[in-house]
């Protein structure tokens, strides 16, 4: 079929060229004319037959002929990956950075030259974006100090407060900041191939009550709500409750979800469990796991026990010891010691007796 096209697109070009020839040329011009185009066909005959005998030819990556292929058959399975929404490229010769992000909770920014020592500590661990915790700064605004910007949203006292100060480079791609209150700050930096979202927080302590604990997460979820999903988003800071009291913060946080009570409705705790038939039950689920588990352990007397009850040698870390899993199974069991409640769980039936009135009293 190649070849009898090849010989009909021949004939009409030869043809063609004769009919040129005829229509008032001089003979001379015309023999040379009819010389020239018959060279021209030979030339585009074999140029046709050359490309009809290469297609057949076995020249694919696999050794197949490339018949009616668009593309090799070495690179058919990466087709699908190219889309029509992928947008250009240019390459370009760039230099990689790394951008150092970091939180402190410096207790207090209104002590002279507390600013400069901070800016000093970024300048030696090279941070280019700190957060800050209890800054203690009245109002909101942002201010400049040398090469770098600070970000700072306060109250009307000298107590909390949140910032985040910048490097000069990242200072000037902030496309925006919102200080929605003195324990949470939200600030936007213009990024390449996305933006970030960075929120700084300073969550309240246990002695706080419970609706400043609902209230500042209420204030957080608004804060993620103004973010893009496409875009990263950093929420750190100093998140001060014991762990206790962030579940059982978390536990309400949910309730209030569920029921659609916002913080502004002023509804107390309580309030929120009875609108819900329910009690708090995250904390007694958890403490009834870990105590059964601990039971297990303990009488197993294998390695999981001498992990679980010794202690390492040397000095431990700066800062006030984490609360061991002993010790808050003793405290919610009543066992009085923690040796008293290592001892209660060589008999199952009355650690498992602990355990039920434990579950009974909902601590």
């Amino acid at each position: 079929m190649k070849r009898r096209a090849a010989k009909i697109v021949l004939e009409l070009v030869d043809s063609s060229l004769r009919r040129a020839n005829c229509q008032g040329n001089p003979p001379s011009k015309g023999t040379a004319l009819v010389e020239g185009s018959q060279a021209t066909t030979s030339i585009i005959a074999k140029q046709i037959m050359v490309y009809t005998k290469n297609k057949h030819k076995a020249n694919d990556v696999k050794g197949w002929p490339a018949i009616n292929r668009p593309v090799s058959s070495g690179r058919g399975s990466h087709v699908p990956q190219v889309t029509l929404d992928r947008h250009l490229v240019t390459a370009c010769k760039t230099t990689t950075t790394t951008t150092k992000i970091a939180t402190w909770n410096v207790r207090t920014m209104l002590q002279k030259g507390k600013l400069h020592n901070i800016k000093l500590e970024m300048e030696r661990m090279k941070i280019n974006i700190l957060g800050l915790s209890e800054v203690r700064w009245q109002g909101a605004g942002v201010i400049t100090s040398g090469n770098y910007k600070i970000f700072f949203s306060g109250g009307t006292t000298h107590e909390r407060g949140v910032g985040i100060i910048l490097d000069k480079e990242i200072g000037k791609a902030v496309e925006g900041y919102w200080t929605l209150s003195d324990r949470t700050i939200l600030l936007k930096i213009a990024g390449k191939p996305l933006d970030i979202n960075i929120i700084q927080v300073y969550a309240p302590t246990s002695a706080c009550s419970d609706d400043d604990i609902e209230k500042f997460y209420e204030e957080l979820e608004e804060a993620k709500t103004q973010c893009s999903q496409q875009n990263p988003l950093i929420i750190m800071g100093d998140f001060n409750a014991k762990t206790q009291r962030k579940l059982e913060a978390t536990e309400m946080w949910f309730l209030r979800r569920l029921l659609r009570i916002s913080w502004t409705a002023k509804k107390t705790n309580d309030k929120v469990l009875e609108e819900a038939h329910t009690t708090r039950l995250l904390i007694s689920k958890i403490r009834k796991r870990q105590a059964t588990f601990f039971g297990h352990v303990m009488r197993r007397e294998k390695l999981e026990n001498l992990v679980t009850t010794g202690m390492l040698e040397g000095k431990h870390s700066r800062g006030k010891q984490r609360e061991k899993l002993i010790e808050g199974l003793t405290d919610w069991l009543k066992a009085g010691k923690s040796l008293e409640a290592i001892e209660a769980t060589k008999d199952r039936k009355k650690w498992r007796t602990m355990i039920a009135n434990a579950v009974k009293q909902g601590t």
